[in-house]
């Protein structure tokens, strides 16, 4: 069906007779109880569908200045990020959903101001319609047209809906979404919450399109890629995938929701977790038919495809997706086609990694017996297949872990552990193989261990592929990044266990190799894919040499080609903490709390990005240390600045909870802490009590161990002083070790 003018006619919808009995009749008592809720003065919903729990009193309205024209608010639910109320437009004479934005920081709310904005270039009868968009007095404020029902995703609204009716509300939604890309916009967040139905006059539902809060503007500089919600996310946006992403995504969602509605559950089942976004990526989803076996194999099929994995495998546009939904209406014959046999063999390949590795192990031995040449040429061709196929396995690792730090502070350990099974899957498979699997397959291993932290097992795999032959720029910039890591832990090394001539000829060695080698490799690397992990391991280098400015370049440089990954921020805020250390060197109190509080701010800003990156709350932590310790010099009380300190620890603790330096900062943390209220005349013993408590069930008990030694010894001068109240003649800092 060709795309009309908005303002064209649309020719009556045939029934398909055969779906005349298809669905269960709706609940007649539900009908009832609607039909006297659309008789109440109250509406059912709006756009937001969040309410005061029973019995709350909901909140009073905002103070709005006298020039704004809406009046008679009532509120009517709150989202993160705005207030929402049914307003009167008093120049219009008609009702609004009126959005108050909540307090933000400036980037954010002009990023939700921009994506209203986008929704409002779109005008169709089945999106939901922005009035206005502005800020009056400091208010910001969003006007929406007014929807008179409740979400898709409500059981009320499901249960009155028969097969024909879901068909009929998706095929309307597809063509407001047709729309919406036609103007430039990609929804990227499609589900039944975001869909409201509102009761038709003569019979029927309208449905409306709301809530464009992940929109892209492909006129706009792209910003990186929303997540949306699983399961209704497509596979290239849990990836990350930016450059595939298109309205094909959105093609997605609506398959996705038509799934939902017909089957009665998501595709995938589950809240938001490294296994649901590796379900989202690597598997199918249950077929529909067997989840729902009186849905039509025809709608089957057109689901099937708008759900494929891959985009091009999908319907080109959301109206594509719509015309297939009329012709099921109609009874004609669908566009949409089961896959080909061929098809699900390789289906079955892709679940089946290890299954496939055999059968290439197989083909290769068959490649013995032919002439060297052909020999040589399907040599090539396994290798190029298992290396693809390798890096697939990582890359999609990798995304899942980074897209689970984007979500509310949680264990994220399940997420690395999927990594760390990916990796022995591929050690299995270069152990069938043999020879072709080498090179992609150790570079796959060191890609892996980089990103769990494992300096030397990263190092060793990455060396074994460059020797092998296999130096493509993503090779080249890991194994530079790799050699670099482990040169920061081994001077570490170095200067804890060696001294005099012994220590100098060993940092030399390690510049020569380890230093001077990762940068060659680096200086090589000129492909964009590249440039994130050049910059950030150029910028730690910075951070070494103590080039602050350097370091707090790169790491904003960081920031501007991917603001959803941690490293940038990580890396100016870690910068600023040792300029903060140098000026208090020098003497410059204030001048190095004014630094430290701008460390914070931006780590502040970036952990309202990424909550979940343990790194992040471990390096605040370690500011807010060093803040307590600045105040308590500056004879300002460091309370809040410790509680802040523990508080950190905590998160960090939470997210990781293997996390290996957790245990000795906070005896670090408590020792200090207990040394500033003894010095400030304050009660000590339950953070002393607290220390030893720490010291005796999570520390080692080697009495040889130094840095158990140390605190004991240090607990045991203090606990005298716990029950005298009376400072040291020595106003001394404490510890800062």
């Amino acid at each position: 069906m060709p795309s009309l003018p908005e303002d064209a006619p649309t020719a009556p919808r045939q029934p398909n007779r055969s779906l005349e009995a298809s669905g269960p009749w709706p609940d007649l008592s539900l009908i009832r109880a609607l039909r006297e809720d659309l008789k109440s003065p109250e509406p059912a919903s709006a756009t937001l569908p969040a309410f005061p729990t029973p019995g709350e009193e909901p909140p009073p309205p905002p103070a709005l200045p006298a020039e704004l024209r809406y009046s008679q608010l009532q509120h009517i639910g709150s989202g993160g990020t705005a207030k929402v109320y049914k307003a009167h437009d008093a120049v219009l004479e008609r009702w609004v959903a009126l959005k108050i934005l909540r307090s933000m920081n400036p980037r954010t709310q002009a990023l939700i101001l921009a994506e209203a904005r986008a929704q409002a270039r779109v005008t169709h009868p089945h999106v939901c319609q922005v009035y206005e968009v502005g800020e009056l007095s400091g208010v910001p404020y969003i006007a929406m047209q007014w929807v008179r029902g409740s979400a898709l995703s409500s059981a009320t609204s499901l249960s009155l809906l028969g097969l024909r009716e879901k068909v009929e509300v998706m095929r309307d939604v597809a063509e407001g979404v047709h729309v919406a890309h036609r103007a430039g916009l990609i929804h990227l967040d499609l589900k039944p919450g975001n869909i409201l139905l509102e009761r038709k006059e003569g019979g029927g539902w309208h449905p409306y399109l709301a809530d464009f809060g992940l929109v892209q503007d492909s006129g706009r500089t792209p910003e990186p890629v929303p997540v949306g919600t699983p399961p209704f996310t497509s596979p290239e946006q849990v990836m990350g995938d930016a450059d595939r992403v298109d309205r094909r995504a959105d093609v997605y969602g609506l398959g996705a929701t038509l799934y939902t509605l017909l089957a009665g559950d998501p595709p995938f089942p589950g809240q938001d977790s490294p296994e649901l976004r590796e379900a989202i990526l690597m598997q199918p989803p249950e077929p529909l038919l067997q989840r729902a076996p009186e849905v039509p194999g025809d709608l089957a099929t057109i689901v099937s495809m708008a759900m494929a994995k891959h985009p091009q495998e999908r319907y080109p546009s959301a109206q594509a997706f719509a015309d297939d939904l009329q012709r099921f209406l109609d009874g004609e014959p669908v566009e949409a086609r089961r896959p080909r046999p061929w098809h699900r063999w390789y289906a079955r390949l892709r679940r089946h990694r290890l299954a496939a590795a055999l059968l290439a192990a197989s083909l290769l031995a068959g490649v013995a017996v032919g002439g060297w040449a052909w020999r040589k040429a399907r040599w090539n061709r396994v290798h190029g297949e298992i290396a693809q196929h390798f890096e697939q396995q990582v890359r999609t690792a990798e995304a899942i872990v980074k897209q689970d730090a984007m979500l509310p502070i949680h264990d994220c350990r399940p997420a690395r552990r999927l990594l760390q099974d990916r990796l022995a899957l591929i050690q299995q498979t270069m152990t069938v193989i043999g020879s072709p699997a080498e090179s992609p397959g150790h570079y796959a291993l060191g890609r892996g261990l980089l990103m769990l932290g494992d300096r030397q097992g990263a190092l060793d795999h990455l060396e074994k592929a460059w020797a092998l032959g296999f130096r493509t720029q993503e090779a080249r910039a890991a194994l530079g990044e790799a050699r670099l890591n482990r040169f920061f832990t081994a001077v570490e090394d170095a200067q804890r266990s060696l001294q005099g001539a012994a220590l100098q000829a060993r940092l030399e060695q390690l510049r020569r190799d380890l230093r001077e080698g990762g940068l060659a490799l680096l200086a090589g690397v000129d492909d964009p894919a590249a440039q994130s992990a050049r910059l950030g391991v150029e910028g730690r280098l910075n951070l070494f040499d103590r080039d602050l400015e350097a370091a707090k370049a790169k790491g904003r440089q960081l920031e501007s080609l991917d603001p959803w990954q941690p490293d940038g921020w990580v890396l100016e805020a870690r910068a600023l903490g040792f300029e903060a250390e140098a000026k208090e060197r020098t003497g410059q109190l204030t001048a190095s709390l004014l630094v430290l509080d701008r460390a914070l701010e931006v780590l502040k800003v970036g952990q309202a990005k990424v909550p979940s990156s343990a790194g992040s709350h471990r390096l605040r932590s370690d500011l807010e240390f060093q803040k307590a310790q600045l105040l308590d010099a500056l004879g300002t009380s460091p309370d809040e600045a410790y509680a802040n300190a523990f508080d950190a620890l905590e998160r960090c603790l939470r997210v990781d909870p293997d996390h290996r330096f957790y245990l000795g900062r906070r005896m670090k943390y408590l020792l200090a802490q207990a040394e500033s209220l003894r010095r400030r005349h304050r009660p000590f013993e339950s953070t002393l009590k607290e220390a030893e408590t720490l010291l005796g069930a999570g520390l080692p008990k080697s009495e040889e161990d130094p840095s158990e030694k140390i605190w004991r010894e240090h607990i045991q001068g203090l606990r005298p002083l716990s029950s005298q109240g009376s400072a040291p003649t020595d106003p001394g800092r404490g510890s800062r070790g």
